[in-house]
């Protein structure tokens, strides 16, 4: 009887053993895998650290060429929206609140093109900002997206 008890606990203290080396294996395995994950996030806020991070934005509003607007005929204007991702949008408007917007065409350099007709008196220019840069809406401390900017031109 002593001898089965003595082998039964002695196949236990074995088969404990062998799991605690599969379970180390294991551990060492899911190390690695965390690692791999921290220098690749380490990579990514290195890239970062180089690039420009910005606290502000700036906005140049240029409509019809600087040239004076008419009444009743198309216009066209940019806007240069910097700090700007490839994949944000711009929304246009020449009626506030926003109901049935254009979305804007790019151009080089966070350009954005709209077409309009001119209005004698208060010409309206409103712009919704949409963000949609993964990295961007990750890393914001502040809220911009959804933002809407405006300008009015007058003319005569």
């Amino acid at each position: 009887m002593k001898n089965i008890i003595f082998l039964l606990a002695a196949i236990f203290i074995m088969t404990s053993c062998t799991y605690s080396k599969k379970e180390k294996l294991a551990l060492e395995n899911q190390f690695q895998k965390e690692k791999k994950k921290v220098d690749s996030l380490q990579k990514i806020v290195d890239t970062l650290r180089t690039k420009f991070i910005f606290d502000n934005l700036t906005v140049l509003h240029i409509p019809n060429k600087n040239q004076p607007i008419k009444e009743g005929e198309e216009y066209s204007g940019k806007l240069y929206f910097v700090a700007f991702n490839k994949d944000d949008r711009i929304l246009f408007s020449p009626d506030y609140p926003i109901k049935k917007p254009d979305t804007i065409s790019k151009i080089d350099y966070g350009g954005f093109e709209y077409k309009t007709i001119g209005k004698k008196g208060k010409n309206n220019y409103y712009f919704e900002t949409i963000i949609n840069n993964q990295t961007s809406l990750n890393s914001q401390t502040g809220i911009f997206d959804g933002r809407v900017m405006s300008d009015i031109i007058i003319s005569e």
